[in-house]
């Protein structure tokens, strides 16, 4: 009979695809690479807007190449590739580029998020021929009013259009890829939910997803205070499966980790082999483990990998 640890440990290894949870010390299941840290957009529930950190970075090639270089080594290992983390990738000129370097190594899975805004028809096409396999736009309202409240700084008329257009090329030129438009549960848009399901369910294609998220705590106030009502006591599935990595290359702990306030390495200086196995991780993983995760003040109360999404195809 297994004991509540064991028990832990098997459901958070088949949720990242391991028989064993120790297996995770192989190599990131996921990684999260951000070729910049650039934004168009100074929306209210991301803590891009409320980051202290003022310093804009854009990935530099060699350091890109290394990065790719070790990955390739893990190609049968890993299952997706982000090429993407705070910023909006497309302000990235080398973007297309960078994806196709991904997918000749042989990557199975490369994902990118966006607000759309800069994703015209030429730009569109490049991505996917590129080799581009998730393509994720967030709009959250399809009401102007609220979208310019949501997602200060973007054109709506832009966006709209951008999105509608990206589905028709990408039917066109990469019908293998997945489209998911993704909408976040606000105030300003909860009672708009319905509507916004119905609107892209109509429009998106076999196998993409509509997705509406909760808006996770972290964005709703400072670690240090959340209250305990919020607190989660079981480990996080992030730490045991994805390395994410700034522009600047340092590794943060998570994709909460904004400030890289709890940076676990960098890559400039080392392997990211050697930083997934590094002394920081692994004291991480045990107090997540052991039942002590609410001791980390940005775990505290954080419920980014707990939220259950409203989704329709």
């Amino acid at each position: 009979m297994y004991n509540d640890q064991d028990h832990v440990q098997i459901k958070l290894a088949q949720r990242i695809f391991m028989q064993k949870l120790e297996e995770c010390e192989k190599f990131p299941k996921y990684v999260e690479v951000e070729t910049t840290d650039r934004c168009n957009a100074q929306c209210p529930m991301c803590t891009k807007a409320i980051s202290k950190n003022e310093h804009i970075s854009v990935m530099g090639d060699a350091l890109f190449d290394k990065i790719v270089d070790e990955l390739k080594d893990y190609t049968d290992w890993i299952e997706g590739v982000t090429i993407q983390w705070m910023g909006e990738p497309l302000l990235d000129r080398n973007l297309e580029d960078r994806i196709s370097k991904l997918k000749e190594t042989g990557i199975k899975k490369v994902m990118l998020s966006t607000n759309a805004s800069l994703l015209n028809e030429s730009r569109c096409e490049n991505l996917l021929k590129a080799g581009l396999d998730d393509l994720r736009m967030s709009i959250d309202s399809i009401q102007k009013e609220t979208f310019q409240i949501v997602r200060h700084g973007l054109h709506y008329e832009t966006v709209m259009e951008n999105a509608l257009n990206a589905i028709k090329i990408r039917d066109r030129v990469r019908p293998q890829t997945q489209i998911r438009v993704r909408m976040i549960d606000l105030a300003e848009t909860h009672g708009e939910i319905d509507e916004w399901l119905k609107f892209w369910s109509a429009h998106l294609g076999d196998g993409d997803l509509a997705q509406v998220m909760p808006q996770h705590t972290t964005a709703l106030w400072n670690n240090n205070t959340a209250v305990r009502e919020h607190w989660i006591d079981e480990p996080c599935v992030s730490l045991f499966s994805t390395a994410v990595i700034s522009a600047e290359g340092r590794v943060g702990l998570c994709c909460i980790d904004t400030e890289l306030d709890q940076q676990i390495g960098d890559v400039n200086k080392n392997t990211i082999k050697e930083i997934w196995n590094g002394e920081k991780i692994r004291k991480y993983r045990q107090m997540h483990l052991h039942g002590s995760r609410n001791d980390i003040p940005l775990c505290r109360g954080c419920d980014c990998w707990n939220r259950n999404f409203r989704e329709e195809e």
